[in-house]
């Protein structure tokens, strides 16, 4: 398919739409402020080792399966893996700064510039769009209706209320079913080169990696995106 704008366009949610604070960004905060219960840990180097092993956790399948659906404790499973490695007491402290790192990256949310923007933009033009996202339904549509997103999707479609999460064909076949549209005839959009590429890609959806940091394509992978963008505005320029 060429740059021409088709039927329908999907987009992921998270760091695609929204934008949170890195991860290395937000574990440096939250150890700063128990930074008297680390016991004398030099913060940056447990951050080092965090931002290492949080890549490592969400890496695996399973665990990243059941570690969206409830994103407090998995990120309190990391903290607790933290205090392990540091010979840190406990005592609840790994639950603490999990649940405060998750509230964290939850307030710290923002719309990336021009995702509303763009939106509006293909609605203008006719696209059917949806939303498509992993994650539970409480936090997914407390941002949606935070940040007045949900009259501007023909669909949307959230893991934990339809049973099933990308990269799962049945997830991207049912968008299209509510749709009313053929793959050939449908863009996904999204920061995720399993979930968001090869996921649609598998069922013959053109697929848009969104690389807003500009960090290029993982060394040794195998997915190729059909499009790569910077920035969402480049969908309507």
């Amino acid at each position: 398919m060429s740059d021409k704008l088709p039927k329908a366009i999907l987009f992921d949610l998270d760091e695609t739409i929204v934008e949170y604070p890195t991860t290395r960004e937000s574990w440096h905060a939250i150890l700063e402020e128990f930074q008297e219960e680390l016991e004398g840990n030099e913060i940056a180097k447990m951050v080092d080792w965090l931002s290492t092993y949080t890549d490592w956790y969400w890496s695996d399948p399973d665990r990243n399966s059941r570690g969206r659906l409830d994103m407090a404790t998995a990120r309190a499973e990391i903290a607790a893996a933290a205090l392990v490695e540091y010979a840190i007491a406990d005592d609840g402290l790994s639950t603490r700064i999990g649940h405060m790192l998750n509230h964290r990256r939850n307030s710290g949310a923002t719309l990336y510039a021009g995702a509303l923007e763009t939106i509006v933009a293909l609605g203008r033009r006719g696209m059917k769009i949806a939303l498509v996202t992993n994650g539970h339904s409480t936090v997914q549509r407390e941002k949606i209706v935070r940040f007045e997103l949900g009259h501007h999707f023909a669909h949307i479609q959230i893991e934990s209320e339809f049973g099933f999460g990308k990269p799962d064909e049945r997830v991207f076949r049912h968008v299209l079913k509510m749709l009313d549209v053929d793959a050939a005839d449908a863009w996904m959009v999204g920061d995720n080169l399993e979930w968001d590429i090869r996921g649609p890609q598998r069922v013959g959806i053109y697929s848009i990696w969104f690389d807003p940091r500009l960090t290029g394509l993982p060394a040794g992978t195998d997915i190729r995106p059909d499009r790569i963008i910077h920035r969402l505005s480049e969908l309507i320029e």
